[in-house]
């Protein structure tokens, strides 16, 4: 099964699809024959959490009256559980289908033909899984990723000429999110084939200049992107949280998640959580193919605003009993913490405020 939601939309519609993708027999920890040229790649424990927290999200969580969702394609690469059912929903678990080529390739061209039949249609694509890139060639591998030997890439989407082949969509509003590793490979370089389009582009072809296609790539060229393991991602965490209002704005009058601010808020998230987890290491999203504002989704109330508490200078913060007030009862933190204090509130308005001990050299 790979349709976990398939239902009459009157008019323009959402189409999504997510793939996770941590189980790989050919690489290193599998059970399949080791592909040679590994380049280092383990199994990953972050993707299946990752699809299944971003499916979740989509089906109990999106909303857009202009373009409510009608489609949810899931694949999921599991070495323990390829049962599915939104968390929380009384619904028996499904078994869905793996993330190999051999399933996703058929399915990503039925989504692309839902896309087909309007173009006031949104198309939403999300990945987590193992990639690799050379430069500005982004690849993201599928769980049969070096099965043939002599083909490779065969179990592998060339993400950059799948996104360009999607501009023969007819449906002008696209938004992609790729969780995967951006780390540069020599073999890539090397390989005529750096993976299956799937969608071909064609030079004959002019791309709509109506068509909106932001991707969200979790991490800049040459660098790796972060799991936590038996958790959603780094990226996939600060994507879910920025849609549930760190990336909003109320352009329109009500909160709504845009392109440019989605971005915005998910940088921010994912910087204040390395500041805090310096083990994680530095991450950065990057937004390719910035579009015009459109609506994406239209929060149900206000947002949820992450906030950064901290003294300037920063050394004052070990000593600092910090607090906020919202109306309600005063939320204190009593010294000692030299950390900055992250807290999330609803949107409103707020006093904060830090006191010291006597003697200290702040007031």
């Amino acid at each position: 099964m790979t349709l976990v939601l398939d239902q009459s939309v009157v008019g323009p519609a959402t189409h999504a699809m997510v793939i996770g993708v941590g189980d790989y027999p050919h690489l290193l920890g599998g059970d399949g024959p080791l592909y040679p040229d590994h380049g280092g790649m383990e199994q990953l424990s972050s993707p299946s959490h990752s699809a299944r927290a971003m499916a979740d999200w989509l089906l109990t969580r999106y909303r857009n009256p202009d373009k409510p969702l009608a489609t949810l394609d899931l694949f999921l690469s599991d070495k323990d559980n390829q049962d599915y059912a939104p968390h929380g929903s009384a619904a028996a678990p499904v078994e869905i289908q793996r993330a190999m080529m051999e399933h996703v390739k058929p399915a990503v061209k039925a989504w692309k033909a839902r896309g087909d039949g309007s173009t006031e249609h949104l198309m939403i694509f999300f990945f987590c899984g193992h990639g690799v890139a050379q430069g500005y060639q982004n690849t993201l591998l599928l769980e049969d990723f070096g099965a043939d030997h002599e083909e490779p890439y065969a179990g592998a989407i060339d993400f950059g000429n799948f996104h360009l082949g999607m501009a023969r969509c007819q449906a002008h509003q696209q938004c992609y999110f790729v969780d995967a590793c951006r780390s540069y490979s020599l073999e890539l370089l090397a390989s005529t084939e750096p993976g299956e389009s799937i969608i071909k582009g064609s030079a004959l072809f002019a791309p709509s200049a109506q068509r909106s296609a932001p991707a969200y790539l979790s991490a800049v060229p040459g660098n790796p992107a972060f799991g936590r393991a038996g958790q959603p991602s780094l990226f996939t965490a600060a994507l879910l949280q920025a849609l549930e209002g760190a990336g909003a704005d109320d352009y329109e009058g009500d909160w709504r998640i845009y392109p440019g601010s989605l971005h915005d808020g998910i940088v921010h998230i994912m910087q204040r959580v390395t500041r805090h987890n310096p083990e994680l290491g530095a991450q950065v999203c990057e937004l390719q193919h910035k579009p015009p504002r459109f609506s994406m989704h239209h929060l149900d109330g206000p947002p949820l605003v992450p906030v950064d508490i901290t003294c300037d200078p920063s050394d004052a913060n070990d000593i600092a009993d910090m607090a906020y007030t919202g109306g309600g009862a005063p939320v204190h933190r009593d010294a000692p913490d030299a950390t900055e204090w992250f807290v999330d509130l609803e949107e409103g308005d707020y006093i904060f405020s830090a006191e010291f001990p006597p003697g200290s050299a702040y007031i």
